[in-house]
């Protein structure tokens, strides 16, 4: 994608790249740059070892998650900020016997 330049007489002076051809190319070369630095390209991908999640363990913290509210032992508020839940869901969170609440 270029414009061409022409003198008064209507000859080509000069054919040039229309500015956003520029603009997106070198974006381009930049986000390229960043995805090599992050490691975040399909080869660099492939070399990467996850480790081994035990598939029980992790639906019993979705489970617990999902009825209790309940998130690494504290109970979850909005938007994942920690609070102190309500005197009624306390007394339900202790009866079945939720991670970090504690009997009393």
């Amino acid at each position: 994608m270029t414009y061409e330049l022409r003198d008064r007489n209507g000859n080509l002076r000069l054919v040039r790249l229309r500015p956003e051809v520029e603009i997106a190319r070198q974006a381009m070369l930049a986000m390229n740059r960043i995805v090599l630095e992050f490691g975040m390209t399909p080869a660099s991908r492939s070399r990467v070892k996850s480790a081994a999640v035990d598939p029980q363990a992790a639906k019993t913290a979705r489970q617990r998650t999902f009825l209790f509210g309940v998130k690494d032992g504290l109970p979850a508020g909005r938007h994942g900020k920690r609070r102190a839940p309500p005197p009624k869901r306390l007394a339900c969170l202790r009866e079945a016997g939720a991670p970090g609440v504690t009997r009393g």
